[in-house]
């Protein structure tokens, strides 16, 4: 009796010192999102990118004028850049890029672009996502008036707007050109991204100092990746301005060139691009003709001409339009004649208008370099 009086006191100690020992709790650290800022550019003079690599200048503060300094690195998947410039004119075209080796760029935001006209400017991108590297890449920047650019990085590892949100300060590009006034007989081309992968809006230009014709046209990629023209602005002489309509082509590139030829002043353009959400029956298709030839859109259905635009002037040549159930394919003969173009300026017409067996011909001269938009 003693000895199981014995046990059951030793249990009860024993009970007793457990539930009397120390609790050691590992206390959670806090989480928190990876956040880094980084002045990247400081005055930059000259169109560059932010270096990349082991050998790469950081962006430990101060950083030197005239310099650019690698994006750091923390984990971050949303990315913003902003930036601003000092002096009295110039362009810039600014993007966000990333590499998966730290060797290959592509672009993951829109392009920043602005003409500078006031004593300062800026701008700002963005992009999602989780790359190996990232740069911002300064792709144009002249100036007329000693201008520099400054770009400061913010990079955050939390949750930015969904890719493929359209970046409403993009409806408005402004087209960079690579120098300013452009030289006479040549074509200088910007390169830019659609806001919406569609051509649909409207080209605003300005141009002075031309002392012969001139001319800027839009090109939009086809399925093969080639650039075809769209729209062309009428022969420009002197000062001229307007607008041209854009047809919505789906597309994540479009094409803007500036051509001058020989004789023509050195001009100084200004240009914009002003892209809207393309309407539902959007999809024109695109034909290009350089020969005296007969084309016809649909034989024995409906179809729909947009506009024809004229590339390249011909000699005495014209573009004659008809229309018909009875139109003969071969020569667009044995339909009702709606209208003709003389070709021998650059011009874009539009129709917008459908009918059965629309046809159209090319004949006389030298033939003109044309476009014709149509579903």
């Amino acid at each position: 009796m003693t000895s199981m009086k014995t046990k059951f006191l030793a249990i009860l100690a024993l009970l007793f010192a457990t539930a009397c020992a120390p609790i050691h709790v590992t206390a959670q650290q806090p989480v928190s999102f990876a956040t880094v800022q980084a002045k990247v550019m400081n005055a930059v003079t000259a169109a560059q990118a932010t270096p990349s690599g082991a050998s790469a200048t950081s962006c430990t503060p101060p950083v030197a004028a005239n310099t650019a300094c690698q994006v750091p690195s923390v984990g971050q998947g949303f990315h913003t850049v902003t930036w601003t410039t000092t002096g009295s004119s110039g362009f810039v075209r600014l993007r966000l890029e990333g590499s998966g080796d730290g060797s290959t760029w592509f672009p993951i935001s829109a392009d920043s672009t602005v003409a500078i006209s006031n004593t300062i400017a800026g701008g700002s991108v963005y992009a999602f996502g989780y790359f190996a590297a990232i740069r911002v890449n300064l792709l144009t920047f002249t100036s007329g008036g000693g201008a520099t650019l400054t770009a400061n990085y913010s990079g955050s590892s939390g949750f930015g707007p969904l890719q493929g949100v359209f970046n409403a300060g993009q409806q408005i590009t402004n087209i960079a050109w690579s120098q300013s006034p452009l030289p006479n007989n040549t074509v200088t081309e910007v390169v830019l991204n659609t806001s919406f992968a569609n051509t649909y809006g409207q080209l605003v230009y300005q141009v002075s100092g031309e002392t012969a014709g001139s001319s800027i046209s839009v090109s939009s990629t086809d399925v093969a990746g080639n650039f075809v023209t769209i729209a062309v602005t009428p022969s420009l002489t002197g000062s001229a301005g307007g607008t041209i309509n854009l047809p919505p082509f789906a597309t994540s590139l479009i094409a803007v060139d500036f051509t001058s030829p020989s004789g023509a002043g050195n001009a100084t353009v200004s240009a914009a691009i002003v892209f809207s959400a393309p309407p539902v029956s959007s999809g024109y298709s695109a034909t290009p003709v350089t020969t005296d030839t007969a084309f016809m859109l649909k034989s024995v259905q409906e179809s729909f001409l947009h506009s024809i635009t004229v590339n390249k002037a011909g000699v005495t040549s014209t573009i004659a339009v008809w229309t018909g159930a009875t139109v003969v394919a071969s020569n667009c003969s044995g339909g009702t004649l709606i209208g003709t173009i003389d070709t021998t300026a650059l011009r874009q017409v539009f129709f917008d208008i459908s009918g059965t067996g629309v046809c159209i011909q090319t004949t006389g001269g030298t033939p003109a370099d044309i476009t014709i938009t149509y579903r």
